[in-house]
């Protein structure tokens, strides 16, 4: 059971239909089961759009105050974020969705009141900054096949 008082969730690991089940159980527990699309977003990755596309409407939403009380952001299945930078990399160096990936980690730790964040994929590297700050501003949840 998550910890709703925790308004940042990651779901990694390599075990996809445990990520799955276990992201969309903590989009219904961070929105109170609420379907309203004002209360509720949901990005994935589809065709037609790219991860970039879906990385930047997702960070958008974040940076969107919530105008009807809270509101629960969630991007789903996300498969780029073995993407993510190193910090020792420069920032003249990252491509778009490096660039995206390195400012999403700042905007976790510092997420406006009132937004939940649930965020799920593979490849998610412990070492870097996204993982850290998702670990500091919430809860991870690592699910690895046996």
């Amino acid at each position: 059971m998550a910890n709703v008082d925790k308004r940042v969730f990651l779901v990694c690991g390599d075990d996809a239909d445990r990520i799955r089940q276990k992201a969309d159980e903590l989009v219904r527990q961070c929105s109170g089961g609420v379907s309203d699309p004002f209360a509720v977003e949901v990005f994935r990755e589809q065709e037609g759009k790219d991860a970039l596309e879906v990385l930047a409407e997702f960070v958008r939403a974040l940076k969107t105050p919530s105008f009807f009380g809270g509101k629960t952001v969630a991007l789903l299945g996300f498969s780029a974020f073995e993407k993510e930078p190193a910090k020792s990399k420069a920032p003249k160096d990252l491509g778009p969705l490096e660039k995206l990936l390195a400012e999403l980690s700042g905007l976790l730790a510092e997420l406006p009141e009132g937004i939940a964040a649930v965020l799920s994929g593979p490849d998610v590297d412990k070492r870097k900054a996204l993982f850290k700050a998702c670990q500091g501003a919430g809860e991870v949840f690592q699910l690895d096949k046996p």
